[in-house]
């Protein structure tokens, strides 16, 4: 996992096969606000969506 310091004026972009990420914070009070530009075959989800789309995933039924 990469760690990074950001002013709300600076940028980190991310270069993918199909373009690029570009990740933009920002202060609001108390909260920090991240704007993502990606391609929309770049899925973004935050934490606990990942964790509850994992709960609803159905077990592999498949024979081996």
């Amino acid at each position: 996992m990469m760690k990074i310091r950001r002013r709300p004026s600076e940028v980190l972009i991310l270069n993918t096969a199909d373009g690029q990420v570009r990740i933009e914070r920002g202060l609001n009070g108390r909260q920090i606000k991240l704007a993502i530009d990606a391609p929309k075959s770049v899925e973004v989800l935050r934490g606990e969506l990942i964790e509850r789309k994992m709960d609803y995933e159905l077990p592999d039924t498949a024979d081996d």
